[in-house]
Parts: structure tokens; sequence; C-alpha cells
């Protein structure tokens, strides 16, 4: 209770209490293998409905290219969320979510991939393209 209070009143001191969502559950999204081996990258952006409790419902893709929207679709549907210092209230609300896709460098076997989030809801998903031969 006392980080709780602590937190509310750092977030109000700095002014970023509002309306802004902060996620308390986050999985590691994944760079989609077909879309590493053919060189795709790109922004995709969803909307995501959430439930009372934080919990994504719904993540209705905005844009895209389909195969990296398809797995941060499915990534999303992982996550939850919460308002800071209102007891996780989130009924009703859909925010937008946007992942970004980047590939850098090239590996013969086992690409690393790294994420980072950025508030508000901005995810950056950079991996090591798989090197193809035919």
């Amino acid at each position: 209770m006392t980080f709780r209070i602590a937190l509310c009143s750092l977030l109000l001191a700095v002014r970023l209490l509002g309306t802004d969502l902060y996620p308390t559950r986050i999985e590691a999204p994944v760079y989609p293998p077909l879309a590493n081996q053919a060189r795709i990258e790109g922004t995709v952006k969803l909307k995501l409905g959430l439930s009372a409790r934080g919990e994504v419902l719904t993540a209705d893709i905005i844009s895209g290219n389909r195969v990296l929207a398809k797995a941060a679709q499915a990534n999303a549907l992982k996550w939850g969320f919460a308002a800071p210092c209102s007891n996780g209230e989130t009924a009703g609300k859909a925010i937008e979510i946007t992942y970004d896709f980047r590939l850098v460098g090239e590996v013969q076997s086992r690409p690393t991939t790294l994420f980072r989030y950025e508030h508000p809801y901005r995810i950056s998903i950079v991996s090591q393209a798989l090197h193809w031969t035919p």
C-alpha cells in the first residue's frame, strides 16, 4: 500500500497522471519467423479493448503488414493494463498501441530478438535477420 501511495504521489508530481493506462502484465513479442526470412519490417497499429480489470479483450488491426500485424495482435492479447491510483478500473477503455518491427544485422541461425516498451503505448521489436540461402 505504501508503494502504491508513493507511486501515485510521484505520478502526480510530474503530471503524468491522467487518462493514461500503464502495463501491468507484459509478454515479450516474437519477430515472426516468416517475416524475418522475408526481411519484412514495418509499423503495426492496433486498437485494444480492455475489460474492467485491464485485461485485453480485443486487439483490432488498424494498419500494418498482415504477417507482422498477426504477431502483434497475438502478443497484445497477452498484456494487461491499469490506471494508476484508480483501483485498476479500466472499464470501457480502448487504447491504440504501436508495434515497430525492425531487422538489424544477420546471423546464420537463432536470431536474437529484443523489445522495448515506450510509454505511451509503443513497442519496439528489433531482431537479427536470419541468413537465408536457397
